[in-house]
C-alpha cells in the first residue's frame, strides 16, 4: 500500500491466485474457484476442462453449450460461439456482457493453450484479411472499461517524439482515434 507520509510502498501481503490457493488447501471448488467442467469439444472450442460450461437458450428450447474460462478473452469466446451457432455479430456484445457478469475477471488456474490458437477460427474466417502487428509484439488483448484519453495521448506523443514511430498519415489517424474515443 502506498504511504504518502513515508513516500514509499509498504508490503501488506502476498498476491495469491485463488484457484491455486484453493487447490493447495484442498478446497478446490469452493465458490466455483478451482472447480472445472469437462467439455467434449467442437470445431471451435477445444475439448478439455473449462471453468464453466454455460447452457444458452436461443429461444428455440434447445440449450447450446458455451464453454468459458475465468479471465479469458470474452470477445474471442463470444465470436467463436456466434460463429458456431450462426448468430450475427450483433449478439457479440450481449454475450460479452453476460460473460463479464458471470465469470471472474482473472484466471483461476493455469490453462494450456494450443500451439496455434487461431487454427480453429481460420476455417470460419477464410477470405478475411489478417491484421498484423508490426510494432508491438502482443499475444493477448486487454480491455479497459475507462481510459483517460488525454493522458494516454500525451504519453504516446511523448514516446513518438523520442522514437519517431508514427509519421504523417499515421499521426492523423491517431489524432482521429483519440478524438473518437474522447467523444464516447
Amino acid at each position: 500500500m502506498w504511504s504518502d507520509a513515508e513516500n514509499k510502498w509498504n508490503k501488506i501481503g502476498e498476491v495469491q491466485n485463488p484457484g491455486q490457493a484453493a487447490q493447495e488447501t484442498g478446497q478446490a471448488g469452493a465458490n466455483g474457484v478451482g472447480a472445472t467442467v469437462h467439455y467434449p469439444g467442437d470445431p471451435l472450442f477445444a475439448a478439455g476442462e473449462y471453468d464453466k460450461v454455460i447452457d444458452v437458450d436461443l429461444g428455440d428450447g434447445v440449450f447450446r453449450k458455451l464453454p468459458c474460462n475465468n479471465g479469458a478473452n470474452y470477445t474471442d469466446t463470444s465470436d467463436k460461439f456466434c460463429a458456431r451457432e450462426n448468430l450475427g455479430r450483433a449478439y457479440t456484445e450481449q454475450i460479452v456482457q453476460f460473460l463479464r457478469a458471470n465469470t471472474l475477471p482473472y484466471a483461476t488456474r493455469d490453462i494450456e493453450k494450443p500451439a496455434d490458437d487461431n487454427t480453429v477460427m481460420n476455417s470460419f474466417m477464410s477470405g478475411v484479411p489478417k491484421a498484423t502487428c508490426k510494432r508491438i509484439p502482443t499475444t493477448t488483448t486487454i480491455y479497459f472499461d475507462q481510459v483517460k484519453i488525454d493522458g494516454l495521448k500525451k504519453k504516446i506523443l511523448e514516446f513518438n517524439a523520442e522514437l519517431n514511430v508514427l509519421e504523417g498519415q499515421e499521426l492523423i489517424y491517431f489524432e482521429s482515434l483519440c478524438n473518437l474515443l474522447a467523444a464516447k
